[in-house]
């Protein structure tokens, strides 16, 4: 039932080809909009987001390998109560020192590179 320049195709003949993975990075200074973006992204569109902030936050948490060398290079005034890393306290020391940040994100960075690794 073709005519001249039509190609009539049932839909269960349909061969998809894979379509290659898609990835976006949302970047950007502090207080930019990535997470709202990432939000409205997952939310409206159904996509899964990746958090950086997120796994750097959950490296922190009590117990993690990440937390006790926190404690120990910076001592008890970076912990408040239950072992928890009082983020505040420890950007206080890392944002008024290079070498001390530099530290951190040597530490930290790892692990949040390892995160991606899994979920990709």
């Amino acid at each position: 039932m073709a005519r001249q320049g039509c190609v009539i195709i049932q839909p269960n003949t349909l061969h998809h080809s894979p379509v290659a993975q898609r990835r976006i990075g949302l970047t950007g200074g502090i207080a930019t909009g990535k997470s709202s973006a990432a939000r409205l992204l997952e939310q409206h569109h159904g996509l899964p987001v990746l958090d950086a902030d997120l796994y750097a936050r959950q490296a922190l948490e009590p117990g993690q390998p990440a937390t006790e060398a926190v404690l120990e290079r910076f001592g008890p005034g970076v912990v408040s109560s239950g072992g928890v890393v009082d983020r505040r306290a420890l950007g206080a020391i890392v944002f008024n020192n290079q070498d001390e940040r530099r530290w951190l994100e040597q530490l930290v960075h790892p692990i949040v590179r390892q995160r991606f690794d899994q979920e990709l």
